[in-house]
């Protein structure tokens, strides 16, 4: 019994150990992949187009099918990548953020 009990507990400790080994190799891997890859930055005042994430699912739009509607403008920059959008009439839209993934820069 008493040899049991101490089998149970040696393995809880080695998951224990892969759990923390695991843990840092995927810590070391989005410092990686964050080193590489470029975040927009946007400015209250940029033009920007939004993803239409309704047509997003295959079968929804044509193939030549623009997926990115708008030419909004960035009311507010909230934290985490966020902006408020608003027309370019200076209408705001809604007072929800909108995730920086879905927007992208408009050039004219």
């Amino acid at each position: 019994m008493q040899r049991r009990i101490c089998q149970i507990i040696e393995v809880q400790h080695t998951r224990e150990i892969m759990y923390q080994k695991a843990q840092a190799h995927q810590d070391k891997i989005k410092t990686i992949f964050d080193r590489r890859t470029n975040k927009d930055q946007f400015f209250v005042g940029d033009l920007v187009l939004r993803w239409d994430a309704r047509k997003e699912e295959k079968g929804k739009h044509d193939k030549f099918d623009f997926l990115w509607f708008g030419t909004f403008k960035i009311s507010q920059v909230l934290d985490n990548n966020t902006c408020i959008l608003q027309n370019i009439e200076d209408q705001e839209l809604s007072k929800s953020p909108v995730n920086g993934h879905f927007l992208k820069h408009f050039f004219h």
